[in-house]
């Protein structure tokens, strides 16, 4: 008999960024639990609000499966005399264990024979399981920080207030500290705030409505997306679909409630981007615009409440908003006033990293990563970027992002456009942070885009050379972000940068303050790199075993390593793939563990082994030439081409010949057929 599972975990409000990660760790350790103990399931599901995170599993299976269980006893040698009969140390184990001599086997484990025995182990209780279960699960959901209450015992990421828990109907029996799990959840905070009893996942979703509740993150997505152009649309606007901002607003509520805002036009005065930011990042309203991108005094609020005159919500927001903006005004004409290059000597106030030092020396650090980029990329580009280097932590100092931090570089970015810098200088000055996360574009033009890759070669470089480094969750200095920030940069920019040379020029800046060895430094940012670029390359949609098998053979060279990805991607969706990759998989595992491949040509008599000489040196050197120039579109035809040479030499050619020399010589050839494809990747790694 199956059963459907609801679990809910009802706490004061969750940071809008924690949920999703919360409910995928929640989801991913049920589920985990539910096959590691033969539970069988069906179809799961998460939900979330401030006040609640919600797992529903369907169709869970009423016990465990009955499982084959092994029992070993004494070893052979101790339980069986000379004769093969058993000894006392044999019948006092059987006695032991309830079973007569007959049922005893030899059990080898861990190369060695013991006596023992095979028994089904009859599957417990799922009701039992989780009761048992679910408390530690709970509370071992990672978030990147948490809090303890009351006693202090318990540590979640907000003090719970409810548990409901229901299997099949039936209240799932235990407890955290002083909260036991029970059949009822509670409606919305200010609009319902009432116990619900429920016996199934309908009568849950349905009463939760009722009571003012949207479960459903993605709904409430939808919901503010269409009523805000709604909205928008009743004053010949539109709005930025902007999906992260949206997807904060919808964590932030449980019943959203859309309304117009507005601010005095005269605001407009101020540079854009400091009104949006400020709109964005600080207020969480989304910003409305004119068909030509150009900003209206206008904002939608999304409120968590509704109410019978929304006029009040509406001035509150309004006064807020019109408050921001005149300290925006206040601080932004004040900053003008001073060059960016008069704030930098200021920079030596300004802690960057109490181990790493101030701002000061990461702007002097960052002027020598930008000339050595540059060095490599285009020496055009080293007066513009090392004056971009100069400035671009600047604006830490101004009364701007003193007030409103999220606008850090965008302030610099406008004083530098002000105080007439070179237009390209202050546009990377204005986007050096970006990307900040895997939908942000990144810097507009060479300038910002080599200064954003020193800035976050820098920092990792730095962190990880002082010990620090992300762990489960907690990544509080952004690291990871860090990395695909560099990722993105190096693959998109599409130039051949081996990032690694990179980072011991940034450790020759950064050794005196460091207290890890160059070599621990590069391995570990090496493997989070890959690590990330992998994940990467996962969200991009491209097959997970063509992924390994060649960030295996360019562990370093992500730009290239990308685009023979996307080739073989794009490949393996023909019919004729798996035949392709046949061939090249029997090369490289025959020849595996071989490194010799010095061969004779003097020794190739048969007319399949000359062939398939003659397709290896043209496939050598146009592999040479798709590497060089970059023609990886190409790899598919130099595959196609060699493919009938190698099937007509295994289908021709007895490779392991009696004569150890013919033999030796012939394994050579293909071992160097396989070193000049691992170039390209492993082709062990391709699943068929």
């Amino acid at each position: 008999m199956k059963r459907e599972l609801i679990i809910e975990i009802g706490t004061e409000e969750i940071p809008a960024g924690y949920l999703k990660p919360a409910l995928f760790s929640m989801r991913d350790r049920v589920t985990s639990l539910l096959e590691d103990l033969k539970i069988r399931y069906g179809k799961s599901e998460t939900f979330g609000t401030p006040r609640r995170m919600t797992l529903y599993i369907e169709d869970v299976d009423y016990r465990q499966q009955d499982m084959e269980e092994e029992v070993v006893g004494p070893p052979k040698k101790v339980a069986l005399d000379e004769k093969g009969n058993y000894t006392k140390a044999a019948t006092g184990f059987a006695a032991a264990q309830n079973i007569s001599l007959e049922e005893l086997k030899i059990i080898t484990k861990d190369k060695k024979e013991y006596i023992g025995f095979r028994r089904i182990k009859k599957g417990e209780p799922t009701l039992e399981i989780l009761a048992k279960h679910l408390p530690e699960l709970i509370l071992t959901i990672p978030f990147p920080k948490s809090m303890r209450w009351a006693a202090g015992d318990i540590k979640f990421v907000r003090p719970i207030h409810w548990l409901l828990a229901l299997y099949g109907g039936e209240v799932i029996p235990f407890s955290i500290g002083e909260i036991k799990s029970s059949n009822f959840t509670i409606g919305h905070r200010f609009m319902a705030y009432n116990k619900i009893h429920v016996s199934s996942f309908e009568e849950y979703k349905d009463q939760l409505r009722k009571n003012f509740v949207i479960i459903d993150i993605e709904e409430r997505k939808n919901y503010i997306l269409n009523e805000a152009r709604k909205i928008a649309n009743e004053i010949n606007g539109i709005i930025e679909e902007d999906m992260d901002l949206i997807e904060t607003i919808a964590n932030l509520c449980e019943y959203p409630v859309p309304l117009l805002g507005s601010f005095e036009s005269k605001f407009l005065n101020l540079p854009q981007e400091i009104l949006i930011t400020t709109m964005k990042k600080h207020q969480k309203y989304i910003p409305i615009f004119n068909n030509n991108n150009e900003l209206l005094p206008n904002f939608i609020i999304v409120s968590n409440t509704e109410v019978e005159n929304p006029k009040t919500i509406i001035e509150g927001n309004s006064k807020v908003v019109r408050a921001r903006f005149s300290d925006a005004e206040y601080y932004f004409e004040k900053d003008k006033k001073i060059p960016l290059s008069s704030r930098v000597e200021s920079l030596k106030n300004v802690m960057f990293q109490e181990k790493l030092g101030n701002y000061y020396e990461k702007t002097e650090r960052l002027i020598e990563l930008c000339n050595f980029l540059t060095s490599s990329i285009d020496k055009n580009l080293e007066e513009k970027t090392k004056r971009a280097a100069f400035l671009c932590k600047a604006d830490l100092v101004t009364g701007m992002v003193y007030e409103f931090p999220a606008l850090q570089g965008i302030i610099g970015g406008e004083l530098a456009k002000l105080q007439k810098e070179d237009s390209d200088v202050a546009q990377a000055i204005y986007e050096h942070y970006l990307p900040q996360s895997p939908e942000d574009p990144i810097p507009s033009n060479i300038v910002g885009k080599i200064l954003s890759l020193a800035d976050k070669i820098d920092s990792l470089t730095g962190f990880f050379g002082i010990g620090i480094m992300p762990k489960g969750a907690s990544d509080p200095y952004g690291l990871r972000r860090m990395a695909i920030g560099i990722i993105r940069l190096i693959t998109e920019m599409e130039i051949n940068i081996d990032y690694t040379q990179i980072i011991k020029f940034a450790y020759e800046k950064l050794k005196d303050k460091l207290t890890k060895s160059y070599d621990e430094i590069l391995n570990n940012l090496i493997d989070f790199i890959e690590n990330r670029f992998y994940y990467q390359m996962q969200l991009l949609g491209y097959r997970v075993d063509i992924i390994d098998s060649v960030i295996s053979t360019h562990p370093v060279d992500l730009c290239n390593a990308k685009k023979i990805i996307e080739v073989m991607h794009k490949e393996s969706q023909s019919a004729l793939f798996n035949d392709l990759i046949l061939g090249f998989k029997r090369v490289a595992n025959i020849t595996k563990n071989i490194e010799n491949c010095n061969f004779d040509v003097s020794l190739f008599k048969e007319e399949a082994e000359k062939k398939l000489y003659e397709k290896y040196l043209e496939a050598n050197d146009k592999i040479n030439q798709i590497i060089t120039e970059k023609l990886f579109n190409e790899i598919p035809i130099v595959l196609a081409n060699l493919k009938p040479a190698i099937d007509e030499y295994f289908e021709n050619i007895l490779v392991m010949d009696k004569d150890e020399k013919i033999k030796n010589n012939r394994l050579a050839l293909l071992v160097s057929l396989r070193k000049i494809f691992s170039k390209l990747m492993d082709f062990t790694k391709i699943q068929q």
